[in-house]
């Protein structure tokens, strides 16, 4: 039987680094990456400790996962990023500040999710200003699917948060109904306090959209308790 291809909601572009930046992605990639592997990671063993685990993905250049894991040293944090560029920004940070509570992946966030993270594990998801794929023949490359929603909740705690920004409305749109879709997850109200709630460093593209005059959608859902959650 022929296998089925994945469509990949990123392409991979090789972009070489400056001397500067590949120098500072040598000498500290070996200590904050982390490698697919076949059994799902311990995050005790990975941080020597028990603590609340945040996952961005799509860290891009760092900006978010880097303000949050230094304004919160009691939490920790793993980003994914497909792009090498980006990485070596967020190494570059933590050379003149490093923090020990950060672990990156360059890979394919939905592999690291299936292979490397362990079910009911994550406090926290960060999806911020995905790429919105605007041509409609590219919609299926979206990021924000049925599918995906499925394993984040397979992957969050129960009542843990799920927090996505985009400044595309039809995007805004499609991730609506996504979510209207999925009964585990409930929306929540932004007007009450949240945690972690507006203190995110600003991404590159969000500053590009705003740039453009574009409006920014946060979207908040929290995991809720189902019949399906408890039997699983």
């Amino acid at each position: 039987m022929k296998q089925l291809k994945t469509i990949r909601s990123f392409i991979k572009r090789q972009r070489h680094l400056g001397p500067t930046k590949q120098k500072i992605f040598d000498e500290l990639w070996p200590k904050y990456s982390m490698g697919i592997t076949t059994d799902q990671i311990s995050p005790k063993k990975i941080f020597g400790r028990s603590a609340p685990l945040i996952l961005e993905i799509g860290c891009g250049n760092g900006e978010t996962i880097f303000s949050l894991a230094q304004k919160h040293p009691e939490q920790d944090f793993i980003g994914i990023e497909i792009h090498k560029p980006g990485i070596a920004s967020l190494l570059a940070q933590l050379k003149n500040n490093p923090l020990n509570n950060i672990r990156i992946y360059n890979e394919d966030a939905v592999i690291v999710l299936k292979q490397c993270i362990s079910d009911h594990s994550l406090d926290k998801v960060l999806i911020l200003f995905p790429d919105p794929w605007p041509k409609k023949r590219h919609h299926k490359r979206r990021l924000i699917q049925s599918k995906f929603t499925e394993l984040l909740q397979k992957k969050l705690k129960l009542h843990g948060i799920l927090n996505i920004a985009t400044d595309w409305e039809d995007y805004a749109n499609h991730i609506m109904a996504v979510f209207q879709n999925n009964p585990n997850f409930s929306a929540l109200d932004t007007l009450k306090p949240l945690p972690l709630l507006h203190e995110r460093a600003p991404t590159r593209f969000e500053q590009k959209g705003k740039s453009k005059g574009h409006d920014n959608f946060d979207f908040w859902f929290a995991l809720k308790e189902t019949m399906s959650l408890q039997a699983t």
